[in-house]
Parts: C-alpha cells; sequence; structure tokens
C-alpha cells in the first residue's frame, strides 16, 4: 500500500499534441459520456494500454498450428492486421509513427464499443468512478 502524500499520488500535467480534428472528436466523446477532456483522455489510455498490454503478452502457439492466421489468437491478428494497414512497402514508418497509427485506430473502435455497450444498456458511467457492467 502507497502511504499518503508519496511520489505516487503526486498528479503532474502530460501534455502532447493532436490534430484539432482529433481533439474535437475527443472532445464530442467526453461529453456524450459526461466526462472532461482529461478525464476521457485518461480512461482512453488506460484502456488502451490494457488492451495493448493483452495483444502483446499473449501467448503464442507453436508455428505448427493447423491454423496459421490464428497464431497469435483473435487480438493478435487483428493487431497484426492494424500492422500491415499502417505500413506500406515503399514508405518507412519509425516505431512512435507505427504505435500511434495502431492507437489511433484502436481508440476508434474502443470508443464505438463503448458508445454501443452504453447505448444498448449493458454498462454504465459515472463521472469519476468510471465503467460497470449493469
Amino acid at each position: 500500500m502507497v502511504a499518503e502524500g508519496t511520489e505516487a499520488d503526486e498528479r503532474t500535467r502530460v501534455q502532447t499534441y493532436v490534430p484539432a480534428r482529433q481533439r474535437r472528436e475527443w472532445e464530442e466523446r467526453a461529453e456524450s459520456m459526461d466526462m472532461s477532456l482529461s478525464e476521457f483522455v485518461r480512461t482512453m489510455t488506460q484502456a488502451g494500454k490494457r488492451g495493448f498490454d493483452e495483444v502483446v503478452s499473449t501467448p503464442r502457439k507453436s508455428e505448427s498450428s493447423a491454423d496459421p492466421s490464428s497464431a497469435h489468437g483473435p487480438q493478435g491478428s487483428a493487431l497484426e492486421e492494424r500492422i500491415r494497414s499502417a505500413l506500406s512497402r515503399d514508405t518507412y514508418k519509425e516505431w512512435d509513427a507505427l504505435v500511434a497509427a495502431v492507437q489511433d485506430d484502436f481508440e476508434a473502435e474502443l470508443g464505438e464499443s463503448i458508445d454501443n455497450l452504453l447505448e444498448n444498456g449493458e454498462i454504465e458511467h459515472r463521472h469519476g468512478k468510471g465503467y460497470a457492467l449493469l
């Protein structure tokens, strides 16, 4: 357990630059979820990190798997497809640019999925608490 007032409790500012259309999209989505933009970005970043960590840590099946397209499970193959679509044969992308491209796709899918689940009444969002199943 972390003692009160330690570095782990301290809040610090994180600044990033995104295209104006991305910020507008985030602001609209945050408003529709009754969240501040900061809370939305924090929540989506943590959700994306958990999803990305799960994809990266998914154990690989042996190379002799009967179905090579499912060698990494559904998440791995979906991530690989995102990577393929973000790359081209004649242009190289640095790691950060590739991560950004994959994250943008993931965040868009996550946002749409959350919207659908909220609309279907399967989950709820409470300001300051987050999401929960109903």
